[in-house]
């Protein structure tokens, strides 16, 4: 009987371990788009002395959230303009996850942001 208990919890935890690392696997991406477009539309609201301090600032932004954008696509996914004095960004990738090949899920993240 005690064996029969220890291989219920045994089989208990390993289930609960898998489906912690399932959401986090499958769930990160949306996650860090979350937190990427509060850092970015907090940016937005600080002044920018020029252009390019706001491209720089968002690399670096990118950069902070492994955010995955090839070079090859940098320039159709990162549209960054100026127009009569205001900044305008609009930013896209892709992911896509696989779970073991258990479970496949693509994102399409959409950004668009301007700051005064």
């Amino acid at each position: 009987m005690n064996a029969l208990k220890n291989l219920f919890l045994l089989a208990l935890f390993v289930s609960i371990g898998v489906g912690v690392h399932a959401g986090y696997k499958i769930y990160m991406p949306k996650y860090k788009y979350e937190i990427f477009k509060s850092d970015i539309e907090a940016m937005m609201k600080t002044d920018f002395r020029e252009f390019r301090d706001f491209n720089k600032r968002i690399d670096r932004l990118l950069a902070e959230h492994d955010i995955p954008i090839p070079e090859a696509k940098r320039q159709k996914w990162i549209i960054t303009y100026e127009d009569a004095g205001r900044y305008y960004a609009k930013i896209h990738w892709e992911v896509d996850v696989d779970y073991y090949g258990l479970y496949q899920k693509h994102y399409d993240f959409d950004i668009a942001v301007n700051a005064a």
